[in-house]
Order: structure tokens, then sequence, then C-alpha cells
């Protein structure tokens, strides 16, 4: 791995040390957007699907969010993910998210983009889902503020949403999900979200 602008990143990675400001911070923009819907004292777990190395958890510890739990399967970026992250908010878990527990492969779409890939059936990884696994660990959280879900799985937001069903139930949080897949919209997740009474912000 390499350090580019203070964030541990792959070593084949170009892409994102282009994309990363001189703070670290990435789709800015996008992460603001959110915040103006959640007060600064209000603002209690950040869960970050698809965490990546780290980019939105990091924006998300600026912005005070108390606890914040990041999920990322492919373990190179896991390994980036753990040393950007090293202070006691964060919880980390190395694993992919789904509907149902599944066996999955991840596949490299781009060498040079880190973020670059995408699952298909396949048994190098197992998927969960965020409902069943959470149950194991909810006690670590403090789940009386509002809670925001970031959600970038390249394709497979739809079945991440399903998988978080009861949680979105119980918890209401805030979704920012990601709807462009290679150029093409991917309103699935949306759709299901509304479908459980949430409603479209931006």
């Amino acid at each position: 791995m390499k350090l580019i602008k203070n964030i541990w990143l792959p070593d084949n990675d170009t892409h994102f040390e282009n994309m990363i400001d001189n703070e670290g911070n990435y789709q800015k923009k996008q992460f603001d957007a959110v915040l103006k819907y959640i007060k600064a004292e209000n603002r209690g777990l950040f869960i970050d699907v698809g965490a990546h190395v780290g980019l939105w958890s990091r924006m998300a510890q600026k912005a005070e969010f108390k606890e914040i739990l990041a999920i990322e399967p492919n373990q190179k970026n896991f390994e980036c993910l753990d040393k950007n992250l090293d202070n006691s908010i964060f919880y980390l878990a190395n694993f992919g998210l789904s509907d149902c527990q599944e066996s999955a492969k991840i596949v490299i779409d781009n060498l040079s983009n880190s973020g670059a890939m995408h699952l298909e059936k396949g048994d190098d990884i197992t998927l969960y889902c965020f409902d069943d696994e959470f149950l194991s660990i909810k006690s670590e959280f403090d789940l009386t503020k509002q809670i925001l879900i970031k959600i970038d799985v390249q394709g497979y937001e739809h079945k991440v949403v399903k998988g978080m069903t009861n949680f979105i139930k119980k918890y209401k949080p805030i979704i920012i999900v990601e709807q462009w897949l290679n150029g093409k919209e991917d309103l699935q997740a949306t759709e299901y979200c509304q479908s459980l009474g949430m409603k479209v912000l931006e």
C-alpha cells in the first residue's frame, strides 16, 4: 500500500489519488448534501457499506458522528481501511452484505481503480444479511441518535437494503445510495426503500 494525501491506498491505485482532495475527502459534495438533514448534536452511528479504504468514514468522523461501522469485503482495500481508521469510534467488518447468506467472488474490473469491482457467483467470500449480523454487535452502539447509512457496492445495493429491512423499519436511518453503475441508472434500492415508507430527500 502507499500513502497519498495522508490516505493509505492499494499500490496499484492511480484513480483515487487523483479523486481525493488535499484533505483526503472524496465525494464531499454528496456527503455535505446529507449533513444538512442531521444536526451536529444528533449525529450518531454512521454505517459505511462498501467502505473501500474509509474515505466516507473519515468524513463522518470529521463531521462528529459518534460511532462508525465500516464494512468492506475486499482484503487489500480492508487493509488500507484498517490503517486509515485508527480511532476507537470505528468498528470494522471484513465481509460483504446481501439479502441472505451466500457465497460470491470479487471480480476486479480495473486494476488501477481499487473501487472498480463487482460480485459474481463463486466461493471466494461469504456475504451476510445485515439484519442477522447486526444482532451480534448491536450492544456495541448507541442507537438513540440519527443513523446515516452510505451504500456503494457496485450493483448489489438493492440486495443490501433488502437485507437491512428490519433495521430500516426500526431505526429509520437516512440512507445515501449509489444509483449509477457503468453509466446506467439503477433505482431498485431507492424504490425498495420507498416501499418501506421512506421518502426521497434529494
